[in-house]
């Protein structure tokens, strides 16, 4: 061992990467591990594997030459992670190392803490344990992901896998593991979140702003926590498939927790099918659709996130529960109102929200339905319960769609994004510990759920006796606590302050960086003005980091600046270090510096609007609730709610109306009057109730122009829900075989069990026809066989014979049982009586055919076929199995 050459690697490793000090100090020694001299003079390692043989880890010429080759075929562009599977004695990590392009980084990992332990020993591995963008894993337990995330926000790019070929061999479990279920699943996700909050930052904030008067006074889910211990949960999902199943939810209602993404809402209540919570997450315009002309019960209960839309969170009538996010805009004033709980970890959709919030509430088992993540019968979402405009599914699919299988292994269409949520499912299950039942009945298989039918799921575990869900829900609400807000519009008007001063800031640094680059492309090298603009600005930006609030809510509005910040590792914008010049540092500073504080001055204009109107919601309901309405008389009352939806605090604007109806009967309103009950009712998501209204006063104020105005407008949120009644209707053809869908179903599946205790149910049920009873006993003996019970599947075929002697299916398995068994003659007394009752049936004789050809016996097999071919004379391909059974039998002698 080279002393100083370890020494000197552990120094840096010391310093660098400290927690890996106790892996290397713990290693013990082993003869397995050989060190040799490659023809170069370049050590080299053989490691002996548990099986005896010996793997060579390096080349034995000159392995760092070949390090060198492979490293400049890997370099690609910059702005990537580089992962490199297996570390051996660490030359291509080393080559990696000394040229990582700028704004790209590298993840070494080697699963075997004796292999680094002797790199150590043997190579300068200092390159590699010094670089700022360069992080080391060692051993099996430790996980990649955590640095696969940072380095992703910090480049701004793809994961590339560099499989190191010795190192696989010899640790092909560990690796593979590590490839397949930590770095694939792992980065498709966090590619899917980095894409989601670039795309959609600037509408997060926006909806975060709008909600906040609503977040900041809804209960948190903290007050939800345990609330159901050991109650199933069933997690209803928008899949295409959903609409043959959901009608089961009706008899769960009570017996289990029915958690429904928004998006499938008015698909549910529709049918009369009410769920105790609706989750949502989308932030989207076009997501609107999925509440707007929807009755939605009062005894439903919202669990949302703060960046939803908005309108879902004003216009819901029931109780409200609220996620906290680590979302910079819902940090900024989290520390003014209560602690709400969050169940935010890992949800890229509502649904994964749903499945949080069923192990939040303590359910289990956690059931799935309509989780298809993949395309049936050209429909991305259940038909009834899709915010696509009616017709363009078909080609949208064509477009995005990519081949993957379903739970039985058919062919079907999945949208990409589809696979990084199945990724996040099979995390999520892997990480908690309750039972995870799939009854989506179709769709891709999602690992460590089981497949079972939502029927089934009702017998197993929904027997017990109804549980009063909303009560217990209404129970937890407790009493509201009041929010003081004067704190917070004080702290909204300090940042808008900030706003002022970082905007006139940004601006002046731009106008100083255009005069510096203009100087610097006119080859200045230090005139008195370029230095006079530069002091000038390094004195403006120096008051920067003191904006680092208001910063970090821009951040939001405009991501690329917080990835930007990352992979400058700097709250300041204009420091550069390790630049060959002074001049070259400034041209970088310039650079940078008119990128980074352009995006500033396109960023803070739209933050300001939203403030500001954030502030001016605030303020009113702040105004309006410190109002006592004791005293108010009806006209006061009814501006006090007027006020509230202006603002859209409909459930404010509930309290003053019904102050009102006490004083004075509902048809004896006023014109006003009526007005507010009729947007209370809109606004509460009640469009029964709003047309009932409007059309009494329509009759009473004909041709008043806001009564006509309110009446269009309930008028259409009223036809939409008829419609949506009509479209919502059950399938008639929803299963054209129901009686044995269930066997069905898990024979497909091959959970044989399963499959036979469904045909076997059927089979033993007097109240069955004799002849479905039949065909019971014939797909219980398939079941059989499938499992190697061969007595049980005889006992099955001859029960199927009693109730059904004219079926052939069951002469036939009973002659190719026999057969197996090498009982020749029964066989052909079970296939020709076969033939008699199928009516020469030319398939069934060519069948025969070819079970007596594959046992070998060509004499029985021509006559089946030549019945077959009486039928079917021009068949080539029955001609050429007759041929081959002649040519079988009558084997051609060779002549001299």
């Amino acid at each position: 061992m080279n002393e100083s050459l370890y020494e000197e690697n552990l120094r840096a490793l010391e310093e660098h990467h400290p927690e890996l000090r106790g892996v290397v100090e713990h290693v013990e020694p082993s003869e397995r591990y050989q060190v040799t001299k490659a023809t170069s003079g370049a050590c080299r390692l053989l490691v002996e594997t548990l099986s005896g043989e010996t793997v060579a880890v390096h080349n034995g010429d000159d392995p760092v030459q070949v390090a060198r080759n492979t490293a400049k075929k890997l370099q690609g562009n910059a702005n990537r992670v580089l992962v490199v599977m297996g570390m051996g004695l660490g030359y291509l990590a080393k080559e990696l190392a000394e040229n990582l392009k700028k704004g790209s980084a590298l993840i070494v990992y080697e699963a075997d803490p004796q292999i680094f332990r002797l790199a150590m020993e043997l190579v300068d591995l200092t390159p590699i344990l010094t670089h700022s963008r360069i992080k080391v894993l060692v051993g099996e337990e430790v996980r990649i992901e955590p640095s696969c995330y940072q380095y992703m926000l910090e480049t701004g790019g793809d994961v590339f896998v560099i499989r190191f070929a010795p190192a696989l061999k010899l640790s092909p479990a560990i690796y593979n593991r590590k490839i397949d279920k930590e770095l694939v699943r792992f980065t498709t996700g966090a590619k899917i979140n980095l894409a989601t909050a670039s795309r959609f930052g600037q509408l997060f904030t926006k909806r975060i702003f709008e909600a906040m008067p609503h977040v900041m006074t809804a209960s948190g889910v903290d007050r939800l926590k345990g609330l159901f211990p050991g109650l199933p949960a069933v997690i209803v999902a928008a899949g295409p498939s959903l609409r043959k199943n959901c009608h089961y939810l009706k008899e769960l209602k009570g017996r289990a927790v029915i958690i429904a993404a928004d998006t499938i809402i008015g698909f549910l209540l529709a049918q009369g099918i009410k769920p105790d919570f609706v989750v949502s997450v989308d932030p989207q315009e076009e997501t609107t659709c999925k509440y707007q002309g929807v009755v939605i019960p009062e005894d439903v209960s919202l669990v949302f996130h703060p960046s939803c839309h908005d309108r879902f969170v004003k216009h819901f009538p029931g109780p409200k529960f609220v996620t906290a996010t680590s979302m910079t805009a819902y940090q900024w004033l989290q520390d003014f109102f209560p602690e709400k709980g969050s169940i935010e970890g890992q949800i890229q959709c509502q649904v994964h929200m749903g499945f949080n919030l069923a192990q939040w509430l303590g359910c289990d088992p956690i059931v799935l339905i309509g989780l298809d993540l993949s395309y049936t019968d050209d429909l991305p979402h259940v038909k009834g319960g899709s915010y696509f405009v009616e017709g363009t599914e078909a080609s949208w699919i064509e477009k995005q769609g990519k081949w993957t299988k379903n739970i039985f292994g058919e062919p079907v269409r999945a949208e990409p994004v589809f696979f990084g949520y199945k990724q996040t499912w099979e995390q999520k299950i892997r990480n908690c510990t309750n039972t995870v039942i799939n009854a989506t009945e179709g769709g891709v298989n999602i690992e460590g759920a089981q497949n079972w039918l939502l029927r089934d799921v009702l017998t197993e575990f929904c027997l017990q006796g109804l549980s009063p869900i909303f009560e217990t829900i209404q129970h937890s609400l407790g009493e509201s606590e009041r929010v003081s807000r004067a704190p917070i519009l004080s702290e909204i008007r300090q940042r808008l302050r900030e706003l002022q001063k970082l905007e006139r800031a940004s601006l002046r640094l731009c106008d100083l960086m255009e005069k510096i680059k203009i100087l610097r492309q006119q080859g200045d090298d230090g005139s008195p003005a370029l230095v006079r603009l530069s002091r000038k600005a390094e004195r403006i930006t120096s008051l920067v980091p003191g904006y680092a609030k208001t910063l970090g809510l821009l951040q939001l509005i405009d991501f690329d600046l917080e990835l930007y910040m990352c992979r400058e590792e700097t709250d300041a914008a204009d420091f550069i270090e390790g630049e060959e010049t002074e001049f070259d540092r400034l041209d970088k500073q310039v650079s940078r510096g008119l990128r980074y504080y352009g995006d500033l001055t396109n960023a803070i204009p739209i933050l300001r609007q939203q403030i500001r109107r954030l502030y001016g919601r605030l303020k009113a309901l702040d105004q309006l609730e410190s109002t006592a309405h004791d005293n108010f008389s009806r006209q006061e009352l009814l501006r006090c709610a007027q006020k509230f939806i202006a603002i859209e605090c409909y459930d404010n604007a509930k309290v003053p109306f019904s102050h009102v109806l006490e004083k004075t009967h509902i048809d004896s309103l006023t014109e006003d009057g009526m007005s507010v009950g009729i947007m209370i009712a809109l606004g509460q998501s009640n469009p029964e109730m709003a047309w009932e209204l409007v059309r009494t006063a329509q009759d009473k104020w004909s041709g008043n122009k806001k009564i006509e105005t309110l009446y269009q407008k309930a008028k259409r949120d009223y036809e939409r829900w008829q419609k949506r009644i009509v479209d919502a209707r059950p399938d008639p053809h929803r299963q054209s075989d129901e009686l044995f869908y269930p066997g069905d179903f898990y024979f497909r599946l091959e959970n044989y069990e399963k499959a036979s205790t469904h045909y076997r149910t059927i089979a033993n049920n007097p109240k069955i026809e004799v002849i479905a009873r039949g065909e019971a006993y014939f797909r219980l003996s398939k079941a059989q066989q499938a499992l190697g019970n061969r007595e049980n599947s005889i006992e099955a075929l001859e029960q199927a014979l009693v109730m059904n002697a004219s079926d052939p299916r069951v002469y036939y398995d009973l002659g190719v049982l026999s057969l197996q068994e090498q009982r020749v003659e029964v066989a052909q007394r079970f296939f020709e009586k076969g033939a008699e009752v199928s009516l020469d049936d030319p398939d069934f004789f060519e069948a025969v055919g070819a079970v007596f050809s594959a046992a070998g016996s060509y004499t029985l097999a021509i006559p089946f076929y030549e019945q077959a071919l009486l039928q079917r004379p021009q068949d080539p391909d029955l001609i050429n199995k007759i041929s081959e059974a002649y040519q079988n039998l009558f084997e051609a002698v060779p002549t001299a």
